[in-house]
């Protein structure tokens, strides 16, 4: 196994389905590698399928039970993302430093995972939050591993069969099994929950319509799939997930029109801040036609309420909250009241009360910290690489974004959500740019040559 600082030798294709050895330059620290074989990719649309669409145990669970046998398919969840960590360490030859160095990238999210396995020292609910903290870092190093092994375009074009064949089973089993599988007015798929099967597939169209831009030979088919997840989408009737779709095109339209401007930033701080104030004024009942056409009270649901509810705890324990899921997990602790008043919830329905409920406001500026760096980012990877997955890393912050004001965000659970968010995470890192550049984006070389700007933080990591 050789070492070389500055010379990469960096296994991926320009198709997924290749494993053809690329040799590339960028200041990462990186160690040759053998090129990518079938084991690999089929590890990598296994373990996307299942943390997209969990596990056969709870497929085929009775919708009026859903709630009851949840343990053991976590559980297996859980040893097959373990197993696949650990395929990923013996891919690279055991080697870390490029796990390492992802990590050092982007130092917030890591520290971030070490909070939660912290909070098992003041949690209510220490198995709970060390369960968490364990499966958030098999899952990462997961993540990190896609990136280490795949380019960008072949992680999409995995994550693209996984969730057709998904999509395909859970339509299936919408006709043939709906006791399964669908209510008397929704379908819920593998899920029993009509928002988070369509939380599910807002996830899929957005990784369908990527996954059509860059492999153009299977465009129709992939077409047909993101048909068929809009026609499933109006079939669960969730109608924050179909407000989330229309948002993110009408984001890459503009992320689009301002790529080659210097005002590329300023547009892209006023439509992430347009989106999220937008959705805390339907909220709050400011825009009650809107909230009215969402079939919703003028409070969206109650969330106001559940804020109203949980602030004073935040306060109560300011610094490192209540534990992850010390709170809401303790019937008989400080929620009870919280149940009692506004009924059975799980969570704050937002990201960051969520966050400082759990961690305090530690973990809030965390988090917050992590995703204002892939916005700042992902700007950048827009600005300077053409072609469609120079926009992943951007369009999935503000995904993560629009899931996070009225929602639980992405880290709720080690699901492909949270996948693909180290993934986003680790494709803006300065030290992945030049990989990005040869192997993630079709973009002009000679553009991206002369581009100083991009030069100077890899010569500086390279020192």
């Amino acid at each position: 196994m050789t070492i070389t600082a500055g010379d990469v030798t960096l296994a991926g294709s320009s198709t997924f389905g290749t494993g053809a050895r690329r040799s590339t330059t960028d200041g990462m620290l990186a160690l040759t590698l053998v090129p990518t074989n079938r084991f690999e990719r089929a590890a990598a649309i296994l373990v996307i399928f299942f943390l997209a669409h969990s596990m056969p145990q709870v497929w085929f669970t009775p919708v009026a039970s859903a709630y009851t046998t949840t343990g053991s398919a976590r559980t297996m969840q859980f040893l097959l993302v373990a197993g696949v960590a650990i395929f990923g360490l013996a891919s690279t030859r055991f080697a870390v430093a490029p796990f390492l160095q992802l990590a050092r990238q982007e130092v917030f999210l890591p520290l971030f995972l070490v909070l939660i396995l912290l909070s098992t020292f003041w949690s209510s609910s220490p198995l709970y939050a060390l369960q968490q903290s364990i499966f958030l870092g098999a899952t990462t190093m997961v993540g990190y591993w896609l990136i280490v092994r795949f380019p960008l375009r072949e992680i999409v074009g995995a994550a693209a069969v996984a969730f057709a064949v998904g999509l395909i089973l859970q339509l299936a089993m919408v006709k043939v099994l709906p006791e399964y599988s669908a209510s008397d007015k929704y379908w819920l798929g593998f899920f029993k929950n009509r928002n988070v099967f369509g939380r599910h597939l807002s996830l899929a169209l957005l990784v369908f319509l990527f996954a059509a831009r860059v492999h153009r030979r299977f465009r129709l088919p992939l077409y047909a799939m993101v048909g068929l997840t809009v026609f499933a989408l109006l079939h669960t009737d969730s109608r924050t997930s179909v407000v989330v779709c229309i948002a993110m095109p009408l984001m890459i339209m503009v992320f689009v029109a301002f790529r080659a401007r210097r005002t590329l930033y300023g547009a892209v701080a006023v439509v992430m801040a347009g989106a999220a104030t937008s959705i805390v004024l339907f909220t709050f009942g400011n825009l009650s036609t809107v909230t009215e056409s969402l079939d919703r009270n003028p409070t969206l649901t109650g969330r106001t309420e559940i804020w109203a509810e949980v602030w004073p705890f935040i306060w109560q324990r300011p610094i490192v909250g209540w534990g992850w899921g010390g709170f809401f997990t303790d019937w008989f602790g400080p929620a009870r009241g919280v149940y009692l008043r506004m009924g059975q919830t799980s969570h704050a329905h937002n990201a960051l009360l969520q966050y400082a409920l759990s961690l305090g406001v530690i973990g809030a500026a965390l988090a917050l910290a992590f995703f204002v760096r892939l916005i700042v980012r992902g700007a950048r990877v827009v600005r300077y690489y053409r072609g469609a997955l120079g926009m992943f890393p951007l369009v999935y912050a503000g995904y993560v974004l629009l899931n996070s004001i009225s929602e639980l965000g992405v880290i709720d659970q080690p699901d492909a959500h949270y996948l693909f968010l180290v993934v986003a995470i680790s494709a803006a890192t300065p030290g992945r740019r030049d990989v990005l550049a040869r192997t993630l984006v079709t973009a002009a070389p000679p553009l991206l040559a002369s581009s100083s700007s991009l030069r100077r933080p890899l010569n500086a990591l390279s020192r």
